[in-house]
């Protein structure tokens, strides 16, 4: 008998994914493409400080505990390796970056909305990094490019009571995870790769991924 449908797309997504690592597994340089394609193509984004503050919760001191939330970024035009995010002092996350040299960290992952594979195999990208305040003069293109990547933020960006701002994440580190098992690359990537790459939307589509 025919492979169900479903079948089959697990099929040709696992085909998909051992693609570059049929002869070996990917090189440094591989990844930096890989990265910049993840950044540029995906959207949300796990957002970590540590906690500056003495807070007590149940007794029990918050000082020096990682602190995540999900927030959402875009990739700049053209493609900077950077992510704008739009961020507001009444945000944790920002609280506690502005306390500590503005040092965070974002975890980025791949998607695939058909959902036919465990995401265990799928891309996954640990930035650690410091936030920048984009300045003023160049504002109107960061506000453009958020914008066109997250069209539903004009309902929020101008609140005057969240006083929103653009930063910029500047990667200074990369944890790769390729996928699952031996034969994907896993580890610190050298930086140079990753910036001196450029994003490759038909690659993250060859993949099997979708953002």
């Amino acid at each position: 008998s025919c492979p169900r449908p479903s079948t089959m797309k697990l099929l040709a997504l696992l085909a998909a994914l051992v693609t570059f690592t049929a002869a070996s597994i990917p090189s440094e340089k591989d990844v930096g493409v890989f990265a910049r394609t993840l950044v540029s193509m995906e959207k949300t984004a796990s957002f970590a400080t540590v906690i500056e503050s003495n807070d007590k919760v149940g007794g029990v001191n918050m000082k020096g505990r990682p602190f995540t939330s999900i927030d959402i970024y875009a990739d700049e035009s053209p493609s900077t390796g950077k992510p704008l995010m739009l961020l507001s002092p009444l945000e944790f996350n920002l609280e506690d970056a502005e306390a500590d040299k503005m040092v965070a960290t974002l975890a980025i992952r791949a998607t695939n909305h058909t959902q036919t594979i465990d995401p265990l195999y799928f891309w996954r990208g640990t930035f650690t990094g410091h936030l920048e305040r984009v300045p003023k003069a160049e504002i109107p293109a960061a506000r453009a490019a958020f914008l066109k990547g997250h069209p539903e933020a004009k309902d929020w960006i101008d609140l005057q009571g969240h006083m929103f701002a653009l930063y910029r994440f500047v990667p200074d580190g990369l944890h790769w995870v390729g996928g699952f098992g031996d034969r994907h690359f896993i580890g610190w990537v050298d930086m140079k790769y990753y910036y001196n790459a450029k994003p490759d939307a038909s690659l993250y589509e060859r993949m099997g991924f979708s953002a």
